[in-house]
């Protein structure tokens, strides 16, 4: 699989351009922090889970939480692919770096979030955004 060379801080971009779309703000920070690997942050990641199990885990139904992912995947922030039985799917999802067109930019009131995220192996990853110069 090819990745994308992404930003350093491309999980903060992601997070908060995620948070602006319907149904993204509840799966920013879960998405991330599923994805986000301190020592490879400048490449696309993608993973796999357990859509009925996730969901339940966020407080939501299934349906809910496909419909979030799909929503995002619309807004052109992962691609999403649903796969096995429908009563217990898996989930593949690989967030794709933010569009140019849609980055946070200075007067975005977004850009003044701290991002903070557990990766895996309980290393936390936090970022801050700053205005542009």
């Amino acid at each position: 699989m090819q990745t994308t060379s992404l930003p350093e801080d491309w999980p903060l971009h992601w997070a908060v351009s995620a948070r602006a779309v319907p149904g993204g703000r509840l799966l920013a920070g879960f998405l991330v922090d599923l994805v986000a690997d301190p020592s490879r942050v400048r490449h696309a990641r993608a993973v796999c889970f357990p859509l009925t199990h996730a969901a339940h885990a966020l407080g939501l139904t299934p349906p809910d939480l496909e419909s979030a992912l799909r929503a995002l995947a619309e807004a052109e922030l992962l691609t999403v692919h649903v796969e096995g039985p429908a009563a217990d799917p898996d989930v593949t999802v690989t967030l794709r770096p933010v569009p140019a067109d849609r980055a946070p930019t200075a007067d975005d009131p977004a850009r003044t979030l701290r991002a903070s995220v557990t990766a895996r192996g309980g290393t936390r990853v936090t970022a801050a955004a700053h205005p542009v110069p």
